[in-house]
């Protein structure tokens, strides 16, 4: 269970509500039509409305390296990167590629493709990455110092993690019983049985919370401390699908 994947539906999940966008991929990262995958296309519904007019604004000249990207595969970048890069990458559920409102762009490539359209005010936003940087804020998203690719739709919130908390955070704090309903999403093809949902954290669930620590990569030793609990949340939340 370490790929999440876009579904509608699922009983008794953390239903996190995102719409399919159209982001034109970085070479490298396109698929046959030059988009960026449809599982890293997702964006949370104000976003997505932003991100359509900033790219129709610019004829779509922007050039992606990442959109949405699932508690799972942030944990899987994080364990993959390099000791140097590893500081690059919010913990889980603390990015906001997590819940639909980040972007990342390939700054060097799009701004020279605002030079090639021969449009003056492409062309005044291409002049540097702080003017670059200032016509995305134009439209919305907001840049972070320390990652110059990395722009957020905060939509009046100071941070993108005041965002999740503000948006998201009672979500992520599992009580007793959607902690056993979380261990059996996640595990679904590894208990022999489904853990009874009865908010008792008994011996079978320490046993599942175990083997949900070793699958996500966590060190809570079967605790189901705060932090356990707000990964596993993340890590088993479904994408409902809304349109555009």
């Amino acid at each position: 269970m370490l790929e999440s994947q876009p579904q509608t539906s699922h009983k008794g999940g953390f239903v996190l509500t995102l719409t399919q966008v159209r982001a034109r991929a970085f070479r490298g990262y396109q698929t046959a039509n030059g988009l960026l995958p449809p599982r890293m296309s997702w964006l949370e519904p104000g976003a997505a409305a932003a991100f359509a007019a900033m790219n129709a604004a610019c004829d779509r000249a922007l050039e992606y390296t990442d959109v949405y990207r699932s508690v799972i595969d942030q944990i899987r970048h994080i364990k993959d990167a390099n000791a140097q890069k590893k500081r690059l990458f919010a913990p889980p559920t603390k990015s906001g590629h997590n819940f639909g409102f980040a972007v990342d762009i390939a700054v060097d490539e799009s701004r020279e493709n605002f030079r090639k359209s021969g449009r003056t005010d492409l062309l005044l936003a291409a002049r540097d990455p702080g003017s670059f940087a200032r016509w995305l804020r134009g439209h919305g998203w907001t840049g972070i110092s320390k990652e110059s690719w990395h722009f957020e739709f905060l939509d009046g919130h100071e941070s993108a993690l005041a965002k999740i908390e503000a948006v998201y955070g009672p979500d992520l704090g599992l009580d007793n019983a959607g902690v056993q309903r979380a261990l059996n999403r996640l595990l679904a093809d590894q208990l022999a049985q489904p853990l009874v949902v009865d908010g008792q954290l008994g011996p079978r669930t320490h046993t599942a919370a175990m083997m949900a620590d070793r699958a996500l990569g966590l060190e809570d030793n079967g605790a189901c401390g705060p932090w356990f609990r707000r990964v596993l949340a993340g890590a088993t939340m479904v994408i409902k699908e809304v349109g555009a």
